[in-house]
């Protein structure tokens, strides 16, 4: 028998020159196929509650006031913008404890920014 790797000798010894039989393997255990699974965005189903509810509540007659009404939508916009993001980006979240410092930075230098805009405007 020739000096090989592995499969080289279990060639050599199933091609009928020793007179073995070849060794039936078993095969592999195929996986049954499952119908793609639809993720559903739970923060849309968030958004169309709140809808609802603000919308009951307007056709109710009720009233928020309009603070609220504009720290609401603020809320919304921040929450909606950072959900979209975050499933362009595919963050996962746990990863992000290690990306405090750079969080902190974005943070820090879009305050800054803001300030800085709030100011020349005035």
């Amino acid at each position: 028998m020739p000096a090989c790797s592995c499969w080289c000798r279990s060639a050599w010894r199933f091609t009928g020159a020793t007179n073995a039989a070849p060794v039936d393997r078993p095969r592999a255990k195929k996986k049954p196929r499952r119908a793609p699974q639809l993720h559903s965005p739970w923060f849309l189903i968030g958004f169309l509650a709140m809808s609802l509810l603000a919308s009951g509540l307007t056709a109710a007659g009720w009233t928020l006031p309009s603070r609220a009404t504009a720290g609401a939508s603020t809320l919304t916009t921040v929450l909606l913008t950072v959900a979209m993001a975050g499933m362009g980006l595919s963050v996962n979240v746990r990863s992000l404890r290690q990306a405090l410092r750079p969080i902190a930075v974005l943070l820090i230098v879009s305050a800054l920014l803001s300030g800085l805009t709030l100011v020349t405007l005035l």
